[in-house]
């Protein structure tokens, strides 16, 4: 075995870590809706109306970044795309909403701060029971 091989066996190991990566992160914190962030939209296609929102305990943050498993991947091989893909990135803080509808059903949302949908929900927030 050649020193030509051993760079391809490494690559192919690369990409491999590269993939598993991106499958845990995605299983983990769930994979993308389609209609994600476009509540109002949503709701009207439903039929369903918000009646009262609350919020709910502290939010949570993702710290993990597939972008740095890949860059890490392609810069160190397989340690590096575990270390990039563990390595913190900005981040983004979520907020737990409980969200009760026209119908009866309640339904648990954790969104991210200063999204569309975000920003729909705290217009539902009663203030008074807060305080």
């Amino acid at each position: 075995m050649d020193a030509e091989d051993l760079i391809a066996i490494l690559w192919l190991f690369s990409m491999f870590v590269i993939l598993f990566s991106v499958v845990v992160y995605y299983a983990r914190k769930g994979f993308p809706k389609k209609n994600d962030g476009k509540m109002g939209a949503l709701i009207d296609a439903l039929g369903k109306k918000i009646v009262d929102v609350k919020l709910l305990g502290g939010g949570s943050a993702d710290y993990r970044s597939v972008g740095g498993a890949v860059v890490g991947g392609m810069v160190a091989g397989p340690l590096g795309a575990v270390i990039g893909g563990t390595q913190g990135g900005k981040g983004k803080q979520k907020q737990r909403f409980a969200v009760k509808y026209s119908d009866g059903s309640v339904e648990i949302k954790e969104v991210r701060i200063n999204s569309r949908e975000y920003r729909e929900l705290m217009k539902y927030v009663d203030w008074e029971d807060i305080r």
